[in-house]
This record gives C-alpha cells, sequence and structure tokens, in this order.
C-alpha cells in the first residue's frame, strides 16, 4: 500500500501538532526538550505503541546488560579516551565497522580519509551493541564506552525517581493522545533524557579539556545531542559527515520552517548536491558541504569494469525486510531472471529465523560475500524502499524500482523519477521486461574527487571559525 493519503495526512498532523502546541520553546531545566524527543515521539505514533518508554519496549535483557558493564568497567583501563593528548581533531565514528579484504574491520567512513589526509586527530568509538569490531583499521582508536554506558547506567537507576516539573509534559501527553489516539509517557522519556544529560555532560567536558580538538568530527550526530550541547559551549565546531538517506521525513535533518534544532552540529558534509535541498536543516545553506562519500567512490572505481548480467538484486533493510523478502520469493518464482537478496547486517544473524520462506527458496540470499558493489556492478535491476544502496546502485546504472507495498513514505527517487514505484510482481515483471529507462545524471548523488573536497571543506571550516587554531 505504500505511502497512503492517511500515512501522509498523519505526518503533516504531526508538524501541525508541533506548531499548534509550540512544542520548540518547551523547556524542562531549561532544556529544550522536544528536540531530544522528536523522532521517539513520532515513531510511537507511527507504531502505536502504548505506554512506551522511549527506549523501546524490548523488556530488560540481563545478558545485554551484564555485557555493557563489563565495556564500561573495561574501558577504565582499556583504549580509555581519558588518556589521550592533545589533538586538533576529534573524530567520533561508527561503530557498524566493515570488514574488508584485507582482514581489518574498517570505519568506512573515516578510514578512507586517514588514508589519504594527515590529520592530527583521535578517533573514538562506542560498542557496537555490546562489542568492538577487531581487529580494526583505524590508528589511534580510543573507546567512548565509560562516559555512554554512565549515562545508560544512571537512566536505568535513577530516572524513574528524577524530579521534574511535569506539567506541561503532562499538558502534551494528553494533547497527543487526543490527537493520535496513542498514549506516550513523554514525561519518561524527558526523565531518561535529562539524567543521562546530566551524568554524561561533565564527562564529556572533561574529556574535551584534556583532547583540546579544535575541530570535532561525527557520525550520526542524533543520540549526540549532549556531547555536541558541550562541544557549543566550549566553541569548538561540531562537522557530521553524511551516512545515510536524508529526506523529509527524517526527523532528525528535516526542521522545516522555524523549526530549530540547538544541538545540531554547525557544518554538515554531504555525499553531492542533491542532498543539499533534500531537506530543510536547521544550519545556514553555507554551513552544508558538498563532498563526495570516499568510501563509495573508492569501491565503484574497483568494480566498474564488471560485466552485468540480466540479474535482479532486492535491497532489504530490517523494518520493511519481511514484507520485501516475500516480494522477492515470489518475482523469483514467476521469472526467469536470477534474483539476490542482500540483507542488512542487523539482518545478518537471524534472517533464517525472520525469513523461514527465504531459505526455503531458490532466492540467493547475500550477508557480506560477494561484496555488496560487486553485486551492484553485476546486476542490472535493484528493488528497495529507502536504502542508500539504491543510490549506490543509481551510480552502476541499475533501473531501480521502489516496492511501495510497505507501511512508511514513498520514496524521493520515485518523486524525482529516478526510479519506478511497483506493488505486485507482474508489475514488476512487466516494468523490467519493457524497459527502457532513461539515465540521469547521477553524479549529484556522490560528488567525485571525494577526499580532496573533504579536506578543502576542512580547512575552510577551519579559515572561517574565528575559534578554530590549528597548531
Amino acid at each position: 500500500m505504500g505511502e497512503t493519503e492517511n500515512e501522509s495526512e498523519l505526518f503533516e498532523k504531526f508538524l501541525q501538532f508541533e506548531e499548534k502546541h509550540s512544542v520548540y520553546d518547551v523547556r524542562v531545566e531549561g532544556v529544550p526538550i522536544w528536540e531530544r524527543v522528536r523522532r521517539q515521539v513520532y515513531s510511537e505514533i507511527i507504531s502505536g505503541d502504548e505506554g512506551s518508554n522511549g527506549e523501546g519496549n524490548h523488556g530488560f535483557d540481563i545478558t545485554q546488560a551484564a555485557k555493557g558493564i563489563w565495556l564500561w568497567g573495561k574501558n577504565f583501563v582499556h583504549k580509555n579516551s581519558y588518556f589521550s593528548g592533545k589533538h586538533d581533531y576529534l573524530s567520533w565514528g561508527h561503530q557498524r565497522r566493515k570488514l574488508q579484504d584485507d582482514g581489518l574491520w574498517w570505519d568506512i567512513y573515516f578510514d578512507p580519509i586517514y588514508e589519504e589526509v594527515d590529520l592530527d586527530r583521535i578517533h573514538l568509538e562506542v560498542a557496537h551493541w555490546t562489542d568492538h569490531l577487531t581487529p580494526a583499521k583505524t590508528r589511534n582508536l580510543r573507546y567512548i564506552d565509560m562516559p555512554v554506558y554512565t549515562g545508560t547506567i544512571a537512566r536505568e537507576l535513577f530516572a524513574s525517581r528524577y524530579p521534574i516539573d511535569a506539567a506541561t509534559l503532562r499538558s502534551l501527553e494528553s494533547a497527543l493522545k487526543n490527537e493520535f489516539d496513542t498514549q506516550i509517557e513523554l514525561s519518561t522519556m524527558v526523565r531518561q533524557k535529562l539524567v543521562q544529560r546530566k551524568v554524561r555532560k561533565p564527562l564529556y567536558r572533561l574529556l574535551l579539556r584534556r583532547i583540546q580538538p579544535a575541530v570535532v568530527i561525527i557520525i550520526v550526530s542524533y543520540h549526540r545531542e549532549t556531547f555536541i550541547e558541550v562541544c557549543k559551549e566550549m566553541n569548538i565546531p561540531v562537522v557530521e559527515l553524511q551516512h545515510g538517506v536524508i529526506h523529509s521525513r527524517h526527523l532528525e535533518y528535516s526542521y522545516s520552517g522555524d523549526r530549530p534544532k540547538l544541538t545540531f552540529p554547525d557544518y554538515l558534509f554531504v555525499f553531492g548536491d542533491y542532498w543539499k535541498d533534500a531537506v530543510e536543516y536547521p544550519i545556514p545553506d553555507e554551513n552544508i558541504y558538498s563532498v563526495g562519500y570516499p568510501y563509495f567512490e573508492a569501491q565503484s572505481e574497483q568494480y566498474s569494469a564488471r560485466e552485468s548480467t540480466d540479474q535482479v538484486v532486492f535491497i532489504s533493510q530490517p523494518q520493511i525486510g519481511d514484507q520485501l523478502s516475500q516480494f522477492a520469493v515470489e518475482f523469483e518464482e514467476s521469472s526467469d531472471l536470477p534474483v539476490i537478496y542482500k540483507l542488512h547486517p542487523h539482518e545478518y544473524d537471524d534472517w533464517g529465523e525472520k525469513y523461514p520462506h527465504l531459505e526455503q527458496s531458490r532466492v540467493q540470499v547475500v550477508c557480506d560475500e560477494p561484496q555488496l558493489y560487486e553485486i551492484l556492478a553485476e546486476s542490472t535491476v535493484q528493488v528497495g524502499v529507502d536504502s542508500t544502496v539504491l543510490y549506490e546502485g543509481l551510480n552502476f546504472d541499475l533501473d531501480t524500482y521502489i516496492f511501495e507495498n510497505v507501511d512508511i513514505y514513498l520514496s524521493q527517487l520515485v518523486q524525482t523519477e529516478y526510479a519506478e514505484a511497483v506493488s505486485t510482481v507482474e508489475d514488476l515483471s512487466r516494468k523490467i521486461h519493457s524497459s527502457n529507462a532513461d539515465k540521469h545524471d547521477v553524479n549529484q548523488f556522490f560528488r567525485k574527487n571525494a577526499i580532496q573536497n573533504m579536506e578543502d571543506a576542512l580547512s575552510d571550516v577551519v579559515d572561517r571559525d574565528e575559534n578554530v587554531s590549528l597548531d
């Protein structure tokens, strides 16, 4: 059913709710709290979960908790970031590393830059779930589990008893219930955020005083609001590197009209010009740089000479995997084309259990091998919903189809006519066999010469910011 009118109306209704109730003016303990809970609130409205605590309804997992406490204690003596000296750049990387042919786990957003650009930097990382992926490619790597997990532990122990003036929040809870028919425990969410902030903030400040970075570079700014807040208080500019698709309903980036996000990074480095206008960001246009994607540029050059065959690749994501995988099986059963189902990393461990129909089919299911870009280079058609991989596939000249029978928004690739929507196997088969798709200029998705562009953009940030001084 794709993006139904009701879903469109619900999103618009949410934006109207924000304006009607002046939610960005609501402060608790002086903190503009809505920007820290906005995405969680909307997710609960969409899911219809009753009485969620804002951290997901997964229950307390004693095994996971024990692993987290172990990492927290271990970080006091192992790769403790507080034992670091002074560096010009502090990078907070992505914990979901990718294993490369050299046998090392790469941070695919930062390591290609470090390979080419000489930066006096320290690289920080929090655990991936409850572990660190090793051996890591990254040099000068330190872990930041201790301050992050200290906040998490405090949240679990003290948030329920944390005293706040909740009168305004109760009013918003009532309004949310009336307008969206969903009971959202906004007061609980806010208590959790405030406890985490109260504990993490002095720890982050101490860390930054130890390292004294001139510039901070991060991946995934959301969930890092308190860290960014401290950086701003210490006049340290924060740069975020784009890590995925940005669209109008990505509520951590899309702030239309006068909506502010005070804890948004000062600068955003996006993959290409296309993304500069994808949404209204809460920072000035001149603070958004089109730089490219170094890892993808290197990978696409490596596989660009591969010959393609009439092969269809489905690009999975956890939130739509059940429906998309069933669609892939149905298509394979009715088609004479080979079908590959490329899993998302979060689906690797339990895909057989979650998608038994896939395991019983003739669809080729792929985790890490063969490599993603090898698959894209050797295919002619890709089917998915809103993965970054779809944009990468366009750079390999794949005909692209968006499966619209899922309960999320309709991809902007359809809206901009880079892809076509499909809802049935017959629809997909017909469009594939009659395809005479025009090839678009896809260079705007990923700007070329990414390393040089990145280096130039960082230099410009240093020149522009009066508080930055590199030794």
